[in-house]
């Protein structure tokens, strides 16, 4: 039904679909969905009925541009951004998954230059300082702002409960890349099941960390970054408070979390 409805949707260039009410009228004659469709205005449903991977794949396949607004919680959670079809930005609310620090975390910049750089007053956007500079080449930039959409867009990933809606022809600021929708999909899955491999070692976000008061330091080296999610870990926020607050992002942060544990400079609560 759905391939059906993409195929509809295709023809009448039209965005406007209620997904839950159509496909539950499946019994109307193609005409009459054909006409159902184009009188609506927007394209809603409710994540219980919908997967992810269904949305966006629908929204690529009518190459439609506009943004796509996940909701949790009667909140708006999270948007993703789209041009003809392909994801061009994401945002995440209350989660910065700033590009600094995923440059630094994955030693393409050391901080003391990321620091210099910020500090600067020349204007622009980080990533063309950085490209300026000669600190990184644009094409790394491009893969770290794709792992930015991925990062974020695993937010909206991980939602099983909520509604979506996409409002065509809406824009974001700003456009640095373009993502083909199979390709974030296959990230997002990737990402996924390393998430699993996390849950492992931290099953759940409601687990409290503390400092390990006799670790072995003797073979532990830790970055700017890892520390700060050292000081944080104060037997009193849950791994979840700290990975969403984490200027890291919420995947990264979690994955050093994890790191932390197996190192044995954190522990669970519970541990003695």
């Amino acid at each position: 039904m759905l391939t059906f409805l993409m195929s509809l949707l295709k023809r009448s260039g039209s965005s406007s679909i209620n997904l839950r009410t159509t496909l539950s009228n499946s019994f109307l004659s193609t005409t009459q969905l054909y006409d159902k469709i184009l009188y609506m205005n927007i394209l809603r449903g409710d994540l219980k009925d919908f997967s992810f991977y269904d949305i966006l794949t629908l929204i690529k396949n009518i190459q439609k541009s506009g943004v796509l607004i996940i909701e949790s919680e009667g909140e708006d959670f999270g948007r993703i951004y789209f041009d003809q079809g392909e994801v061009t930005h994401a945002s995440v609310k209350n989660s910065p998954i700033l590009i600094g620090s995923l440059l630094v975390k994955h030693q393409k910049i050391d901080e003391e230059e990321l620091e210099r750089i910020l500090n600067e007053n020349t204007g622009g956007k980080l990533g063309e300082k950085l490209v300026k500079s000669g600190a990184i080449e644009r094409e790394e930039l491009r893969k770290f702002l794709k792992l930015q959409l991925v990062e974020r867009c695993l937010h909206m990933f991980l939602i099983k409960d909520g509604s979506f809606k996409f409002i065509p022809n809406e824009k974001p600021k700003e456009i640095n890349i373009k993502m083909d929708v199979d390709e974030l999909m296959l990230e997002l899955t990737r990402k996924y099941d390393e998430l699993m491999e996390i849950r492992k070692v931290i099953p759940n976000d409601d687990i409290v960390l503390k400092v390990n008061p006799e670790p072995n330091m003797d073979s532990l080296t830790f970055s700017k970054d890892e520390w700060e999610i050292v000081f944080m870990c104060d037997g009193i926020k849950t791994v979840g408070e700290i990975a969403w607050s984490s200027k890291l992002g919420y995947f990264e942060a979690l994955k050093t979390m994890r790191d932390l544990i197996l190192s044995g400079l954190l522990l669970k609560e519970e541990e003695e």
